[in-house]
């Protein structure tokens, strides 16, 4: 194993840092782990952090497709179960069940096939404001990419084919919910948090399987209300139980 200078050199530095955002393992299959210390029973719930993933595909080519930015990885979502102990076992301690899955299946085989991310905004992330926040406005009236965002392909295009994860959104308003039933006819941990919705900084959301974490659908918010026009939006958009705002 090698041993890292201490104290660490700003390249081994940059080094780990950047691997944090480039993560290619998925546990799609639900795995306990390990507790180490005490997590106290009222703690017990159902974790999602969500973000970006790996951020490089090898092409049929051979090279090497890479976003410009780490926050334009390939969303992958995260999921957490942290179960009560067993009152009835004194000796019984909190569980921790994850799992985890890139939602993007389709756009990193689009992008392995093609070599290129068709209708992509990057982060803003140069200098130059012209080749940035401005190229987004310069670019957003191309007819296939506008057509993409305002929703009217979001019945026809898979899910796993949109890079949509910034924040997560459970029972948003606007959205019948869901009583989710698991094989056995009882409600899975996850009871309650069906529908499960990904949001980014623009009008379209993406539902993922609460358990699963599967993409399962597309939906638009001009489709919800009206009112919001647009491809823009806010991804940290948040409700109370009863739907009403509580971050715009």
């Amino acid at each position: 194993m090698p041993i890292h200078p201490y104290p660490p050199s700003k390249e081994t530095l940059d080094t780990d840092f950047e691997n944090q955002f480039d993560v290619a393992h998925e546990e799609r299959i639900p795995v306990e782990l390990r507790v180490t210390g005490y997590i106290p029973a009222y703690a017990a719930g159902t974790l999602y952090p969500t973000g970006p993933g790996g951020r490089e595909v090898m092409t049929e080519k051979g090279t090497i497709w890479s976003t410009g930015h780490w926050f334009d990885g390939f969303t992958q979502t995260h999921h957490f179960q942290i179960l009560q102990p067993d009152p009835a076992d004194p000796s019984a301690t909190t569980r921790v069940f994850y799992n985890s899955r890139r939602g993007t299946d389709g756009l990193v085989e689009k992008i392995r096939h093609t070599g290129k991310r068709p209708g992509f905004f990057s982060f803003g992330q140069k200098r130059d404001r012209c080749e940035s926040y401005l190229w987004k406005i310069m670019t957003m009236f191309l007819g296939k990419i506008m057509t993409m965002f305002l929703g009217k392909l979001t019945d026809t295009v898979p899910p796993d084919l949109q890079n949509v994860g910034v924040t997560l959104s459970v029972n948003p308003p606007g959205f019948p919910p869901r009583r989710q039933i698991s094989e056995n006819g009882k409600q899975g941990h996850t009871a309650g948090i069906w529908p499960l919705w990904n949001q980014t900084d623009s009008a379209m959301l993406k539902e993922i399987h609460p358990e699963t974490l599967e993409p399962v659908g597309l939906a638009h918010q001009h489709r919800l209300h009206p009112d919001p026009q647009g491809a823009f939006s806010a991804a940290p958009a948040k409700s109370d139980p009863h739907g009403r705002p509580l971050q715009l």
